[in-house]
């Protein structure tokens, strides 16, 4: 997660610089709001994948249903959430003025769709570090965008994001998954591969990924829409440079917490221990590096431009600190997965992400993003 940060920090450096802001704030709006579409579209099925992969009579070819699965539903509601956007605000009315856009989003959100289980599935084979060769392979493909075609607009920027991603996940399926699932056994008179007892699984754990994801992924549409123009392309912008950088703190608890999970679904674990090494690792990686960053907010936001300084520094810091909380949220919200008992990360998410939606909505326009 590091070495991907650093390289996505570089790519928003180039694009900060040679693309306009407007342009930047349509692009991150949608790549934001992409994300979110690719999450929904896996419909929990990663991880209720990790969480029966390792006891299923063949592997393969439940990894194999649940890839082709979703990546389906990754192209249908990618089309559709697109169309959605275009129909709610005229801010991406380009959407469907031009299909080639609305192709692009639908395929960016099958692409990262796709990642996602592919991801999840390398960590349920104990294969993490295919997992990270198939994200450096993405991050580093997609610096060809802003260096090909510096100062362009949305659309280059987000074929940047779409071509890296689907060269990445082909090279995985083709050479790097079919290695990983072979190092899991085929389990005699095991579950077998078949989608509706994941489906049944997944049910409400997606619900609380969905809603987690909500606030931060919705919130740069959310203010594009909101104060519209100039204005709202550049606080869109602006907010999601600023969660990028927040977000290399944000990624220890989640891989930490993944991992626990992971862990934790094998027969015989001892999940309290793997709880306490997550928490211990946790805590000694994120507070100090929060400190940090907190810091340094104005000189690293300088990178990416003067404008996301200035706009920005309050908010990296708010948000730097903030990631130490996730250390303790994201471990418990393993303990209530593994236990089965989703309704409180659910709640949890819920009022997360209605707050900070509906808290930004209405300050914002008059207080800025601190």
């Amino acid at each position: 997660q590091v070495i991907v940060s650093a390289l996505g920090f570089l790519f928003w450096i180039l694009a900060a610089r040679t693309y306009d802001p407007v342009e930047v704030g349509r692009a991150t709006s949608l790549i934001a709001a992409g994300v979110f579409l690719a999450i929904f579209s896996t419909l929990g099925l990663p991880y209720a994948l990790v969480r029966r992969l390792a006891s299923s009579a063949d592997p393969r070819r439940l990894a194999a249903r649940v890839l082709a699965f979703t990546a389906g539903a990754g192209l249908a509601i990618g089309a559709a959430g697109g169309t959605a956007l275009a129909l709610l605000s005229p801010e991406f009315g380009f959407l469907l003025a031009d299909p080639v856009d609305l192709a692009l989003l639908s395929g960016f959100v099958c692409a990262f769709t796709v990642e996602v289980v592919l991801e999840q599935a390398l960590v349920a084979a104990r294969r993490s570090e295919s997992s990270t060769l198939m994200l450096v392979v993405f991050s580093l493909l997609r610096l060809a965008g802003p260096i090909a075609f510096p100062g362009a607009g949305a659309r280059q920027l987000i074929l940047a994001w779409t071509g890296a991603m689907a060269v990445a996940v082909t090279v995985t399926m083709v050479f790097l998954l079919p290695r990983a699932l072979s190092s899991i056994a085929p389990v005699k008179d095991g579950e077998p591969p078949a989608l509706r007892p994941l489906l049944a699984y997944a049910g409400l754990n997606h619900s609380a990924t969905l809603l987690a994801l909500a606030g931060p992924s919705l919130l740069p549409a959310a203010l594009l829409i909101t104060l519209g123009g100039p204005a709202g392309a550049g606080a869109a912008a602006t907010f999601y440079i600023a969660f990028q950088v927040a977000s290399l703190l944000f990624t220890v608890p989640v891989a930490l917490a993944l991992v626990q999970f992971a862990e934790g679904a094998r027969p015989g674990s001892d999940w309290r221990a793997n709880e306490r090494r997550a928490l211990c690792l946790g805590v000694l990686v994120v507070v100090p590096g929060a400190l940090v960053v907190a810091a340094l907010a104005p000189f690293i936001l300088a990178f990416f431009g003067t404008s996301y300084a200035a706009d920005g520094t309050a908010l990296l810091r708010v948000l730097a600190l903030a990631s130490v909380a996730a250390v303790p949220a994201t471990v418990l919200a393993s303990r209530f997965r593994l236990a089965g008992k989703l309704r409180p990360p659910v709640l949890a998410a819920a009022l997360s992400s209605a707050a900070a939606l509906s808290g930004a909505v209405v300050t914002v326009p008059s207080l800025g993003l601190v």
